[in-house]
């Protein structure tokens, strides 16, 4: 019963605020940004899909993710909002970007490469957001730069990075984890 209220919520509410144009979902406005839309509202309806509908996870939902790399990045894999009635990114300052990126990162995609793996598109897009907001840090510390002074992005980047260390074992996100633990 609860699975079929999922399926049915996904269909008639989820599926109505894609924009078919762009491929985006736009649940609050004409705006997909990575506060909330990315952030708060996709991994649901990813989640939704997935387990009630796997072919609207796997064409959908997949489509959303590709839509959102290549309309919104703006420095290297780093994303900004995108207004869909005006067909156009909406570039904002650096520290809202990061913070919209970590955001995304942390409550946007880790649900999703929880369900779909460490070899995933869910998976090389958080790889690619994290590797990417180190590369461009802009804080400079005693411990070397950091993406932010912001803890909300700090502490979000903490529960990434070791959650990436164990999935890649690559030893830089375990490096970046220690010199935000030692900023703190």
């Amino acid at each position: 019963i609860a699975l079929d209220k999922v399926q049915r919520w996904l269909q008639e509410r989820c599926l109505a605020v894609r924009d078919e144009r762009s491929g985006l979902f736009c649940p609050t406005g004409p705006e997909w940004n990575y506060r909330d839309t990315a952030a708060d509202c996709f991994p649901f309806y990813a989640w939704a899909a997935y387990f009630t509908d796997k072919s609207v996870f796997d064409t959908v939902m997949l489509d959303a993710l590709e839509a959102e790399q290549r309309l919104c990045t703006h420095l290297d894999r780093l994303p900004v909002p995108y207004d869909m009635k005006a067909g156009r990114k909406i570039v904002v300052p650096h520290d809202e970007m990061i913070f919209g990126a970590s955001e995304y990162a942390k409550d946007g995609l880790v649900p999703l490469v929880e369900i779909t793996g460490k070899q995933s598109a869910w998976s090389r897009r958080l790889r690619g957001l994290v590797e990417d907001i180190f590369k461009h840090a802009a804080v400079e510390t005693p411990h070397g730069k950091i993406p932010s002074t912001n803890i909300e992005v700090n502490g979000e980047l903490l529960q990434l990075l070791p959650r990436l260390y164990r999935m890649t074992g690559q030893q830089k996100f375990l490096d970046w984890a220690h010199r935000l633990a030692d900023y703190y």
